[in-house]
This record gives structure tokens, sequence and C-alpha cells, in this order.
């Protein structure tokens, strides 16, 4: 039975919790980033490790990193939806209300170094939010 927009949120926000699995990508890494950040990260997207790099591109995405991590601090539904395809979905799918404390989320990343520290950045943001999350 396919629900309404109007009816999931209802159903979602009862007091049985929810266990959301989810793929997570970089677009948190790419989303409202200036087109050189956008190509850093596209060309290093498979990188498995962080030392797999030269330490002067490394910095650079260690930098854009952090940069995005503070980003998401004191990000509101709005603007979180903007930046990342996985925190996206999830307001939509509670119609732009907070998100359930009850509900659990686990993120299912890329074996990759990027793929991991997008993932932790929505961990994080979830966590901050008082909702249980985690990377695999």
């Amino acid at each position: 039975m396919a629900l309404k927009s109007h009816e999931r949120g209802k159903t979602l926000m009862s007091a049985k919790p929810n266990l959301i699995l989810s793929t997570c990508g970089t677009s948190l890494l790419t989303n409202g980033r200036s087109e050189e950040e956008r190509r850093l990260v596209t060309k290093h997207s498979n990188v498995k490790q962080r030392n797999d790099l030269a330490p002067n591109i490394a910095q650079q995405i260690d930098n854009l990193i952090n940069n995005v991590r503070q980003s998401t601090e004191n990000a509101s539904l709005h603007d979180i939806a903007r930046m990342s395809a996985e925190l996206n979905a999830l307001v939509q799918l509670y119609n732009n209300q907070p998100f359930p404390k009850q509900d659990a989320h686990i993120l299912l990343c890329t074996d990759t170094w990027l793929g991991e520290e997008a993932a932790r950045i929505v961990e994080q943001y979830l966590r901050r939010q008082s909702m249980t999350s985690y990377v695999i």
C-alpha cells in the first residue's frame, strides 16, 4: 500500500521506533561547493585512504571536510536538505518536521576515505538531533 506524503509522516511519527537504512555518497562534500572543490572531490572520490594522497591534496580535502562539518552544525532543516541527498531524504520522509528521537538510522557508506568522511558528518548531524545513528 503506497502512502501519500502527508500520511507517511503520520505513520513515521508514531511511538513505534523505525529503523532506516540509507546508502551514503559524497553529495555532502560537493553540494553548494565551488567548481574547483567539486572537481577535487570527484577526482579523489575513489581513494581508499587519506595516506594514498599527496600531502598537499590531502590537506585541501581536510580543509573542505572541516568546512562542511562546521556548516552542518547549526544548519536549519531547509539548509541541511540542500547540502546532503541523504539528509534531504530524511527531511522529506519526516515532512520537514524535527527527526524523531526514537528512530535509528544506519548509513551504508562506500569503502573509500571520502565516502566514510561524508557518512561520519551525516552521522554526527543526526546524533546532534538526538537520533541514533551508525555508519557501516
